[in-house]
């Protein structure tokens, strides 16, 4: 288990991971939409398995932590 920092290279697995379930993910889609990876105010980790593939996204968005998995 590797758990790290997402960036814009990041970007499409993290879409992947996050539209099958649109509607449960829509709080870290649209401030990933808005904001991007790169802001002083959001950052996104993500858990990577022993392939780097990306099963769950952590959002930190001022003092609030919405998860995906």
């Amino acid at each position: 288990m590797v758990i790290r920092r997402l960036g814009i290279n990041d970007h499409e697995q993290c879409m992947e991971l996050l539209k099958p379930k649109a509607a449960e993910n829509l709080f870290i889609l649209g401030d990933i939409e808005a904001y991007g990876y790169e802001q002083d105010f959001q950052k996104l980790w993500g858990d990577f398995d022993e392939k780097g593939n990306l099963r769950a996204v952590l959002l930190k968005f001022y003092k609030n932590y919405p998860l995906c998995r």
